[in-house]
């Protein structure tokens, strides 16, 4: 999630079945070729960007932006961690009674 201006941007990748065996066979394809290092680290940060890519190749984000969010001047920060704790008593409350 990104914040421009007033205005929050978030990006999702729209997945299904036939995705699915689209991101297998362009994964495979990309891999072929690559060298793995030797460092644990390095692996896992190689084979995430290979991801990364294979998702951004097989299902290219779509950016949403959601302007509501700072729709009022009156809520900032504080009052948005507030409504979310009053949020989650008011979920434990509904489940618990207590």
């Amino acid at each position: 999630m990104t914040q421009l201006g007033s205005s929050v941007h978030q990006c999702s990748h729209t997945l299904n079945s036939l995705t699915a065996n689209i991101f297998a066979s362009v994964f495979a394809e990309l891999s072929k070729d690559m060298v793995l290092p030797s460092h644990t680290n390095d692996v896992v940060h190689a084979v995430n960007n290979l991801c990364l890519s294979t998702i951004d190749i097989v299902a290219p984000p779509k950016i949403k932006s959601n302007c509501s969010v700072n729709s009022f001047a009156w809520m900032n920060e504080e009052l948005r961690c507030l409504k979310r704790e009053y949020r989650k008593v008011e979920g434990r409350w509904k489940n618990t009674r207590l």
